[in-house]
Parts: structure tokens; C-alpha cells; sequence
């Protein structure tokens, strides 16, 4: 076992022997270094971890299928901000790797992460790679992070066409928090897969020196769509207290990305802290 599976293994024993709240409470002092008032939240994490634990967002476990959450897009905002989709299904070994692209990404829709980015399937070990990908689909996402949405989801792959940017590669991850269906913050993930790094802007691209767990990332460029990916995050938000909306840009085109109402299950630590008590009074 890696160490992370080791460290998640223990917190599965803890979970399951503290009860939801007492684990809940545990983890957010562990991460955050104060204990959470579940029962009047005023924190940013506070507020997520109670909507945890008492008030599942409606249609949460919908919005938050990677491949479910499809239709609601189309439905909302048109199919044209959707990535290509070349297979979904509960079964890895169904994957006809053979008619595929030599690039493209897999993902598990049931948890957060679970990514898998091939850049030559050529080169690919296959069967190891369908052996990760068991492996992800047992994953109990939703136990360990105390989000029950995410263990309504069927567990399924998807196989999607793979993003490239002619600036940065990989497109950068643009992530809007939207309280009550207006865009306040857009955090900006660079690097992910190498040296992760985050910077928050606001919606003018006026940016904020405030971090959230990784390092502060640096000032990026503002997006040639940027009007557009905020009229997207707030028609895609409009119906909820608070939604993450996370997009991307690719060449100018806006690209879905994921819809998320627990952004680091509320165990992601500020800098400085005092941010999270500010993020908590817009929710």
C-alpha cells in the first residue's frame, strides 16, 4: 500500500468508528486547526461541513456524477461547452482502446479526481492501467470525505477527448465559487499534475492575495472568454447557496468541467485564515 492509501485506510477506521459528526469535527481540527460549529457555521468550511452532515444540496448526487451531470449542462447551456465523450459505461474492460484517439483522459464519475490523462495509448501499459481503474471504481469516495451525495452515484468511466491549450498545454483550471448564483471569487489552478499552485481573481481579474492549502500561484493573464465562462457559472449556479462551477478555457472555447458543493470537502485550510470567515458570510 502507498502512504496515502495507508492514511485514508485509517481515517475509513476512524470514520467508521466516530460516527459522521465526530469524524466530521475531527478531520476539519486535523486540517483546519479549529474545531467547526456544525450547528451555527459562519466559516466558508463550516458552512460546507454542515451542508454535509444536515442539508445535501438538491440534486447533488445528479450534479455531481461526472457523467450524469451532462444532461443538466445541455439542458441549461448547450451542448457546445461539453468535451467530446468517446465511451461511459460501468465496465473498464468494455474500453475499445483500438478506436480511440492515441490522446484522451479517463475519469471515475463517482468521486473527485480519479483521472487518468494518456498522452499515448501506444505507449500505455493497458492492463495496468485497467487495473487502476478497477481500483477507482471501489474506491468509496463518499465515505472517507463524509459527502453522502457522491455515494448515490452509479460508478462508471468515462473516456473523454484530451484538452490541450496552445498556451499552457493542459488548460488551467478555472473554478468560479458562486453564492446565490453571482461569481464573487475565481480560483485559478496551475500545474496541477506537476507543481500545483492557486491564485484567486475576481470577476474584473483583479487579483486576490489570498491562498487556499496548495501555494500561492502567480498572477495569470486574463481569459480572451472570461464574460462568458462567468455567465456560464452563474446560469449553472443560480439554483443554489453555493456551487463551485469549474471550467476551462481551451484557445478561447469555454469547456465544462465539473459542478462541486464541497470543494475540498471543507478541510482545505486558507491563508490567511481570516478568508474563510469572509467567504462564510456570502454564503
Amino acid at each position: 500500500m502507498t502512504s496515502r492509501e495507508v492514511k485514508d485506510t485509517i481515517w475509513n477506521i476512524l470514520r467508521f468508528l466516530a460516527g459522521r459528526k465526530n469524524y466530521e469535527k475531527l478531520r476539519a481540527y486535523y486540517n483546519l486547526g479549529y474545531w467547526p460549529d456544525l450547528e451555527s457555521p459562519e466559516t466558508f468550511n463550516e458552512k460546507i461541513m454542515h451542508s454535509k452532515i444536515y442539508s445535501m444540496p438538491h440534486n447533488a448526487s445528479l450534479l455531481a456524477d461526472k457523467y450524469a451531470v451532462r444532461d443538466f449542462v445541455k439542458t441549461r447551456i448547450g451542448e457546445n461547452i461539453l468535451n467530446k465523450l468517446y465511451f461511459a459505461g460501468d465496465n473498464p474492460d468494455d474500453i475499445a482502446f483500438e478506436t480511440l484517439p492515441d490522446k484522451f483522459v479517463i475519469k471515475t464519475t463517482h468521486s473527485s479526481g480519479g483521472i487518468f490523462i494518456i498522452r499515448d495509448k501506444n505507449q500505455e501499459n493497458l492492463t495496468k492501467l485497467l487495473q487502476k481503474l478497477r481500483k477507482s471504481l471501489n474506491k468509496n469516495f463518499g465515505f472517507i470525505t463524509n459527502e453522502p451525495w457522491y455515494l448515490e452515484i452509479q460508478p462508471r468511466v468515462i473516456v473523454e477527448e484530451l484538452m490541450e491549450d496552445d498556451v499552457h498545454g493542459i488548460p488551467y483550471d478555472y473554478k468560479f465559487f458562486c453564492f446565490h448564483g453571482k461569481c464573487h471569487y475565481i480560483q485559478v489552478d496551475q500545474d496541477r499534475f506537476e507543481s500545483h499552485r492557486r491564485s484567486f481573481h475576481a470577476p474584473d481579474w483583479t487579483h486576490q492575495d489570498f491562498g487556499l492549502l496548495f501555494p500561492k500561484g502567480k498572477d495569470t493573464q486574463k481569459p480572451s472568454n472570461l464574460d462568458e465562462m462567468i455567465e456560464v457559472a452563474e446560469k449553472l449556479s443560480a439554483d443554489y447557496p453555493f456551487a463551485r462551477i469549474d471550467l476551462y478555457s481551451v484557445n478561447g472555447q469555454t469547456r465544462f468541467g465539473e459542478i462541486t458543493f464541497a470543494p475540498g470537502a471543507g478541510w482545505e485550510p486558507f491563508n490567511p485564515a481570516e478568508k474563510d470567515l469572509e467567504l462564510g458570510s456570502l454564503w
